[in-house]
């Protein structure tokens, strides 16, 4: 996605609702999936239209790698099952 943030955007929002999804999926937690589902749904269309605001690629590459760093840290504190560290990076 660094490579053509411009047209990154709605990638970047699927891969988002998985991550969130794989997420919660762990908690076993039905009904906490029952909900994420909707609540992804009826904000999707405003996170693309803040995403697709800026098409100027100069200010599109840093937050996508800016994104991707953050989710790579998220992940590492998850798998540490380090909860301090990743309400810091939410």
């Amino acid at each position: 996605m660094p490579k053509d943030p411009l047209n990154a955007a709605q990638e970047l929002d699927d891969r988002n609702r998985a991550f969130r999804f794989a997420l919660i999926g762990t908690c076993g937690s039905l009904k906490s999936l029952d909900l994420l589902g909707p609540q992804c749904d009826l904000s999707r269309r405003y996170r693309l239209k803040a995403h697709g605001s800026d098409r100027r690629f100069k200010s599109r590459s840093p937050w996508v790698e800016k994104s991707a760093q953050e989710y790579e840290l998220l992940k590492q504190t998850i798998w540490d099952n380090n909860i301090a560290e990743g309400q810091k990076i939410l």
